[in-house]
């Protein structure tokens, strides 16, 4: 690894930028309830090897208000162990994953024989973006969630060109790594495994090889999607099973107050449009670049995900 980062100069430099950026003055605010719940989960997990509900080794964590995937908490252990039940025991997992996801991001323009020049700027601009600092200073699933996508995406591109089996192991561990940290990913990492697919050759017996490893190492927590403590979180979460849109449909059947009032506006009507709106606003300028997240503690509302300067590399 020092020879690598001495041959590579200006990924230690920006190593070194992206690790003062994520560090200094990491535990200046205090932690939010998400990441005291984590905290303590990881704590429990770490003592007595169960979640603090009493869930032996649990591939989903059972907390006060609702069931969450427990890889963060997992990765949290040994931070824990060494720093503390604090602010930087439970902040600096995402801290090292967040960097490790710019090894990670250096590892995958390799893979794709980029020229070196786009794999500084890009590694630099990843660095540097609000939405990576943002994730890496705080107590969230993203940074190691986004880390296990790419290392999966990198040994599955590198398993596309080769016969070697533990090539599909490895993507496929990373993977399902990434499904137990996050419910975003139950959907993600499928469509992400079709697209490279597509891009690096359709191969169907390593499709399946892969599919397979996933399914056996994510047999737990699809069970959990399908019939268990995840499909609570879902219809808690979910639009489809949502109050407001249930609220909303009947206000709006009596304000029209005509025969075809529950033609236009139904459930599946409203969800649909909710979902739409939803999914497109975050591709407009004011989650982008202006102001972010509409939640404080993953927005500082004084500037977006991305920088103005991001905005023509998008469009190219």
């Amino acid at each position: 690894m020092v020879k690598f980062l001495k041959k590579n100069k200006w990924l230690l430099a920006i190593l070194i930028l992206a690790t003062f950026l994520r560090v200094y003055r990491l535990n200046y605010v205090e932690l939010f309830g998400d990441e005291v719940d984590a905290g303590y989960q990881a704590y429990s997990l770490m003592t007595t090897g169960r979640d603090y509900k009493g869930n032996l080794l649990p591939t989903y964590a059972q907390s006060f208000s609702e069931w969450r995937a427990p890889g963060l908490m997992y990765a949290m252990i040994p931070f824990i162990k060494v720093f503390g039940l604090n602010e930087w025991g439970v902040r600096l997992t995402s801290v090292f994953f967040g960097i490790t996801a710019l090894l990670a991001w250096w590892w995958l323009m390799s893979e794709l024989k980029v020229e070196n020049k786009v794999k500084i700027f890009t590694t630099l601009l990843l660095a540097i973006i609000p939405w990576q600092v943002q994730y890496s200073r705080s107590g969230y699933e993203l940074t190691l969630m986004s880390t296990m996508l790419i290392l999966g995406t990198i040994f599955w591109i590198k398993a596309q060109k080769s016969k070697n089996f533990w090539l599909i192991l490895i993507s496929g561990t990373a993977f399902a790594a990434a499904i137990y940290t996050y419910n975003t990913a139950n959907i993600y990492v499928p469509l992400l495994v079709l697209v490279t697919s597509l891009i690096f050759g359709w191969k169907w017996s390593k499709i399946w090889k892969l599919l397979g490893v996933g399914a056996i190492l994510c047999l737990s927590i699809i069970f959990s999607v399908i019939f268990g403590r995840a499909a609570d979180r879902f219809n808690l979460f979910s639009v489809w099973g949502s109050k407001e849109v249930s609220s909303e449909t009947i206000n709006l059947r009596n304000e029209a107050a005509t025969p075809l009032s529950r033609i236009i506006y139904n459930k599946a009507v409203i969800s649909t449009k909710k979902i739409v709106f939803n999914y497109t606003n975050a591709f407009g300028s004011e989650f982008l670049f202006n102001q972010g997240d509409v939640t404080f503690r993953q927005s500082l509302h004084e500037v977006g995900n991305l920088y103005w300067i991001m905005a023509p590399l998008i469009i190219w």
